[in-house]
């Protein structure tokens, strides 16, 4: 596994539901500043939230046009190659 900045890898940082600034930093290896910069890109083009400091996983993968089968999580049937479902809905205890 690919172990970027502080530890994470890029699968657990993309398993999670929500987005911070700080993991567009690490996911893209830039700056706060240009982090702050693509995050509001990505917050003006869609903002499922509607939270501060926040944005949801598909916000980020619709932004830059990540195909479903390239996603983190993505499930496929048994028996049905390429037939793509919908992942489970993985809840996070904060």
């Amino acid at each position: 596994m690919e172990m970027i900045n502080n530890g994470r890898t890029r699968t657990e940082i993309l398993s999670q539901e929500v987005l911070c600034n700080k993991d567009i930093q690490e996911l893209l290896g830039v700056g706060q500043t240009t982090a702050s910069s693509i995050f509001s890109c990505i917050k003006k083009s869609k903002d499922r939230l509607g939270l501060a400091g926040k944005v949801h996983i598909q916000d980020y993968y619709d932004y830059f046009n990540i195909p479903m089968e390239c996603r983190v999580g993505v499930v496929y049937r048994i028996g049905s190659p390429g037939e793509i479902v919908q992942p489970p809905i993985i809840k996070h205890i904060y």
